[in-house]
């Protein structure tokens, strides 16, 4: 799963391989370890006040 998004006009993106993603459904791995496989291009926030959001992401 890939997406792309914009950060100051640049174009970014966020993505999970689709196996790591089917691990996790099937309980082979735990949500904290499927959040540590997230690959990023660029910032997921616009400052560190945000970043408590990270949680969410998995």
């Amino acid at each position: 799963m890939r997406v792309f998004y914009t950060e100051n006009d640049e174009e970014n993106m966020i993505e999970i391989k689709t196996s790591d993603y089917d691990k996790f459904l099937k309980g082979a791995i735990t949500d904290d370890q499927l959040q540590q496989l997230w690959i990023t291009s660029g910032p997921l926030f616009d400052d560190e006040e945000d970043s408590g959001d990270a949680e969410t992401l998995g």
